[in-house]
């Protein structure tokens, strides 16, 4: 509420308005702006899991304008928003991980959110006013090359690797060395059988780090 007093010769004075609030007397005439009701939207920046991921650096535009910006921590992200379309844009995505393409969203009128189409591959979920985006763990190229003393490509054996109990990927050696593209983590090279006339090698486990380098367990 506002007053405003009418004077003798018609003109009108406006009386305490409240702040954010636009109200403008002018030639007789009072103008009342209504703000448009903003709504609270939760962001969450998580990795495969459900584990907040802290380290991305996130920008929330409306059209060209930036409306928000911030860097994801432990817990979510609250912002207010206006209802209307919205484009969320990682800047850069944390250490071993890979930002998530730009995709569009939604506030409605009564604060539900929709999204727009999200990249094929990517995750991201809208519930109960509440985005979850979830950044996949970056890839990196390892080559495994399965020879004889002095260098030459051995074919013929059985290959597994593991990431604990579970199986990554499998293959039989040939005359070309394989290359798998793995997430950051600690495997386990398995040779199931060797090619006839030679023996398998012990069960050892090597590292990939979060910048592509590879690092070896304990070998036989």
């Amino acid at each position: 509420d506002f007053e405003f007093t009418v004077k003798a010769d018609g003109s009108v004075t406006l009386g305490t308005i409240a702040q954010g609030e636009t109200v403008v007397a002018e030639n007789g005439k009072i103008t009342v702006t209504d703000n448009a009701k903003k709504h609270e939207v939760e962001f969450s920046k998580v990795k495969l899991g459900g584990e907040e991921l802290p380290g991305a650096r996130i920008e929330i535009y409306k059209g060209d304008t930036k409306i928000e910006q911030w860097n994801s921590l432990e817990t979510s992200t609250v912002i207010n928003l206006e209802a209307g379309t919205y484009r969320f844009h990682e800047v850069y995505a944390p250490e071993g991980f890979v930002a998530v393409t730009d995709f569009e969203f939604t506030v409605e009128a009564d604060g539900s959110v929709t999204l727009g189409t999200i990249a094929q591959g990517e995750t991201v979920v809208a519930e109960n006013g509440k985005i979850t985006v979830t950044d996949n763990a970056k890839k990196h190229e390892v080559e495994f090359s399965k020879v004889k003393l002095g260098g030459e490509e051995l074919p013929g054996a059985k290959i597994e690797i593991y990431k604990g109990t579970d199986k990554v990927d499998g293959w039989e050696s040939t005359t070309d060395s394989h290359t798998l593209s793995l997430e950051a983590g600690t495997y386990r090279f398995h040779e199931e059988a060797a090619p006839e006339g030679f023996v398998a090698v012990t069960d050892f486990e090597f590292t990939v780090k979060a910048d592509g380098s590879v690092t070896l367990g304990t070998i036989a």
